[in-house]
């Protein structure tokens, strides 16, 4: 089933927008089917699907009792869907209750956004020290965006003491899980011997990849270890900072122009995670 969706999704993106609508509803279709076998994955991705075809009422049909059976993406999407407004009014404590439901059904980004909401106080009360035990859940489940916010937690001392050394060891499987944030963030530890022991090559590997996971700010970050490490490899370095003011970083946009080159227009910046 999942072969075929991607199959759909492939020809979607070369196909023409008259032709989208009945390329959609054939998608949707084969979700049905196989969520009428009791498939409770596929229930979640044609909830999805009605969701981003405006369909939200026929979604919560489909998503509601999945999410009920212990579906924990359909328990996801429905609450995101709540988060974001979709449908229904916006509410926050709903999303949050179906995000708890999806977390212990295992659905790892569940986990996640609710450690998130709460550490933020949204939708419940703020309670960093669940957020720390929720957002962990989500990380060993392989959320790399749960990683990257557990590592800010532990760097802060919110929720419970501070540990740089805890704080770099979940960038570092934010990193693995390709989070380009917490690769800047774990070149960042690197750099500066928070939580390790310094290591410019580290460093330096680490801010390339959040480079090449289009984290601007690694640009940027790569090409000044370049300049101040080896001058040889100038060239690159200015590759680098032209990426980063491409996808936005206005750091290196600024050095662009006080160096006299040709500032590239910068992309939109990407939604918040």
């Amino acid at each position: 089933m999942t072969s075929l969706l991607v199959l759909f999704t492939l020809a979607a993106a070369a196909t023409p927008p008259s032709l989208l609508a009945p390329l959609a509803a054939d998608a949707i279709a084969l979700s049905a089917a196989a969520c009428a076998t009791g498939d409770l994955g596929a229930c979640a991705v044609q909830g999805g699907q009605l969701i981003g075809a405006g369909r939200w009422a026929e979604a919560a049909q489909v998503l509601a009792p999945a999410c009920e059976s212990g579906g924990g993406e359909a328990c996801y999407n429905l609450g995101s869907s709540y988060a974001r407004g979709e449908g229904p009014a916006r509410d926050v404590g709903a999303a949050a209750g179906l995000f708890r439901l999806g977390c212990d059904a295992g659905f790892a980004l569940a986990c996640a956004d609710l450690g998130w909401m709460l550490d933020q106080g949204l939708g419940v009360p703020a309670d960093p020290v669940a957020a720390r035990l929720f957002m962990a859940r989500g990380c060993d489940g392989g959320a790399a965006t749960a990683c990257r916010e557990l590592a800010v937690l532990w760097a802060a001392g919110r929720g419970g003491p501070t540990e740089p050394a805890t704080a770099a060891l979940r960038m570092k499987q934010g990193c693995a899980l390709d989070d380009g944030k917490a690769c800047a963030m774990e070149g960042m530890a690197f750099q500066h011997g928070r939580g390790v022991v310094a290591d410019s090559g580290v460093s330096l590997d680490r801010f390339t990849k959040a480079c090449t996971l289009d984290y601007a700010a690694g640009c940027t970050a790569a090409a000044l270890v370049l300049l101040k490490e080896d001058g040889a490899r100038a060239a690159e370095a200015v590759r680098l900072v032209d990426r980063g003011c491409m996808l936005g970083d206005p750091t290196a946009c600024r050095i662009l122009a006080e160096a006299g080159g040709e500032v590239t227009t910068p992309r939109p910046p990407p939604p918040p995670q």
